[in-house]
């Protein structure tokens, strides 16, 4: 327990220190200011989504619970995405072997390397005909091998991440995102938790699942009401509804 906390405060202090490449193209053989500009409209499409404002100025107890969940939600995506950036103070060098990181032959990219105090991390990014592909790799007290591999689509519309620990537990992030909706899952052994949200109107749904088994539910509309559905010790669902408060 001890070295997972330890190994989540490095995720997270990587997170906190990661900003946009700033590396020049090489040789044209991987565009990095493409890459930048995708991860830049990938991150703005996630940071877009918004509650209804009637929700926001909501003071009902389920509504309150309804903007928690929403905010802790959001804070995760937006976090886990940062994974997809390259701080601007990496050294970069090309991937000449793609055979050494199974990748087609025929693909682009760098591989990039960093220190963070006593963590090492390298970061292959490979350049397809629709997608980037990532993966990470540290080397740290408390953890050492792949951290975190993935890939998201050029169009921003999917993106993935596996996420490892070191005991060998993966979470799984899936992004799917279009003019209309953004829907966001996370899952991991034994729990998952998905988010269907409208970016036309600000409405959506979120699903936690604990077991396979749905275990609460929150569905909030454009006007800012909503309603939440518990699962009770019996095994069956007790729902409350909110009235969309004055903006």
């Amino acid at each position: 327990m001890k070295k997972n906390s330890q190994l989540l405060l490095i995720v997270i202090a990587m997170l906190m220190s990661f900003v946009s490449c700033q590396d020049e193209n090489d040789l044209g053989q991987f565009d990095e200011d493409n890459y930048k500009e995708v991860m830049k409209d990938f991150k703005m499409k996630i940071d877009d989504a918004q509650l209804p404002a009637s929700l926001k100025n909501s003071t009902d107890a389920y509504a309150l619970q309804a903007k928690t969940q929403f905010s802790i939600l959001k804070e995760s995506a937006t976090g886990f995405s940062a994974l997809f950036e390259i701080p601007n103070n990496a050294e970069s060098a090309n991937i000449n072997d793609m055979k050494s990181i199974n990748i087609d032959k025929n693909s682009a990219g760098k591989n990039y390397t960093w220190t963070f105090e006593s963590t090492t991390i390298n970061c292959s990014v490979v350049e397809q005909k629709d997608r980037y592909i990532i993966k990470y790799k540290i080397d740290s007290p408390v953890y050492s091998g792949v951290l975190m591999e993935g890939f998201i689509k050029k169009d921003n519309s999917y993106a993935e991440l596996k996420m490892y620990s070191s005991l060998n537990k993966v979470t799984r992030l899936k992004w799917e995102l279009n003019d209309d909706n953004y829907i966001l899952e996370i899952t991991s052994e034994d729990y998952s938790l998905i988010m269907n949200y409208n970016l036309k109107d600000n409405s959506g749904n979120m699903k936690q699942f604990i077991d396979g088994k749905l275990h609460s539910e929150y569905q909030w509309n454009a006007d800012g009401s909503g309603w939440v559905k518990f699962l009770q010790p019996d095994g069956t669902y007790i729902t409350h509804s909110w009235e969309a408060a004055e903006n």
